[in-house]
């Protein structure tokens, strides 16, 4: 019998930390806007208490990767803004499945790190 620390994330958790993978860059420009902005609506300073709290996330369950080929997939995926065709370029000895397992596997990491922390 294996011992858990925690419970692994589910398919719809997973779905989750991809969307909010994949609006991480938009996010970050968001937030810099808003902080250009001296007094903030309250709707404008709930945006960015949301948006800050989530970005924020992002980055703790990707530092918590593990794996370093991973991490660093993930890095330029969703962080760095990089196109799926340019990761898989970045690691052209690769089959691209393997890179899209890689990055899949990240997402699942990610995941199950923002459930542990909710």
């Amino acid at each position: 019998m294996q011992l858990e620390f925690y419970e692994e994330a589910t398919a719809e958790e997973v779905k989750q930390a991809k969307s909010l993978l994949t609006r991480y860059r938009r996010h970050k420009d968001l937030i810099a806007e808003l902080e250009k902005i001296n007094d903030l609506a309250p709707k404008q300073k709930k945006a960015y208490n949301a948006f800050l709290a989530a970005n924020q996330a992002v980055e703790r369950a990707v530092r918590l990767v593990v794996d370093q080929e991973i991490k660093k997939a993930i890095h330029m995926r969703y962080i760095d803004g990089f196109r799926r065709k340019d990761v898989v370029t970045h690691y052209r000895f690769l089959d691209p499945s393997t890179v899209d397992r890689r990055i899949n596997r990240g997402i699942e990491s990610v995941a199950n790190s923002l459930k542990f922390f909710e």
